[in-house]
């Protein structure tokens, strides 16, 4: 992801001058990069391995920079929030990479259902049928408190699109699973959504579909009619290019702090309806 946000500012006129730094390969401490803490920095993307966010963000918002940050903007909902309210205290302008957000075919489908073109919708079906070979998951991506969960680490993106679109969530159900790997998190998940909206869904993801990606896809029946979207989006410049519009006009980006806790919120309820084999609810 670090260089897709490092080729990405490269196309930006406004963007003057790049610094790159990376502490999880290197194995030095973030709090240690004198040169960070010596520059003033506009603008700061967050790419490093879903556990080590907190330490560059605590730095960050001591220097007042704005920050993008890659999904998940934290492991757990607290200290999602703590980065959240020590932002809008500064306050710094917080957005979290939900790229799939930019798909132009996404965005036209999120539209047409709230504007009820084809009626109400009744039933979303999201599948994500991707592979990934067993070196995929060396590092922390082998362990589920380290980030790598199928939630987290891939259906994460999914989530934030079946919420996004469908509207509020009232329930889940779900069934996480190793099934694919020998590795200490999930590659497997099969979940039930129920909406505010007495609309249903389904989500079926998993990295175990030998020997190569199938593809992902997104169908929403309605009323009216019918809807069938390939989800897939993996460009970062539009992300990129709004964040630093938002920056340069103060004004909020697409995925705040704020709205990113929605999915995340989603996918650790899924979690726990796997561990504990009950339909989880939400307030």
């Amino acid at each position: 992801a670090g260089q897709k946000h490092h080729k990405a500012y490269k196309n930006i006129d406004e963007i003057k001058s790049i610094f790159t730094y990376d502490p999880y390969n290197t194995g030095a401490k973030f709090q240690h990069d004198y040169q960070l803490k010596q520059h003033e920095l506009d603008v700061v993307s967050i790419c490093t391995p879903s556990h080590l966010r907190e330490t560059p963000i605590d730095i960050i918002i001591d220097k007042g920079s704005s920050i993008l940050v890659e999904k998940p903007l934290a492991l757990t909902l607290e200290s999602a929030q703590y980065i959240i309210d020590l932002c809008r205290e500064r306050p710094i302008i917080l957005a979290v990479v939900m790229q799939k957000r930019f798909n132009p075919d996404i965005q036209k489908l999120c539209g047409e259902v709230r504007a009820e073109t084809l009626g109400k919708p009744l039933i979303a079906s999201m599948q994500v049928r991707w592979y990934r070979p067993a070196s995929y998951y060396e590092g922390w991506k082998e362990e589920t408190y380290q980030g790598g969960s199928i939630l987290i680490n891939q259906a994460l993106h999914h989530i934030d699109i079946l919420q996004w679109i469908m509207g509020p969530v009232r329930s889940v159900y779900g069934h996480v699973k190793t099934l694919g790997h020998k590795i200490n998190t999930s590659d497997s998940v099969v979940a039930t959504f129920e909406f505010q909206n007495e609309a249903i869904a389904t989500l079926e993801a998993s990295t175990i579909a030998y020997p190569q990606n199938i593809g992902e896809s997104l169908t929403i029946l309605s009323e009216w009619g019918q809807r069938t979207i390939d989800t897939a989006w993996p460009h970062h410049e539009p992300v990129i290019r709004n964040f630093v519009e938002c920056v340069r006009e103060r004004k909020e980006p697409m995925v705040t702090g704020e709205e990113s806790l929605k999915s995340l919120k989603i996918a650790l309820a899924i979690q726990e309806s796997s561990d504990t084999g009950m339909k989880v609810y939400f307030e």
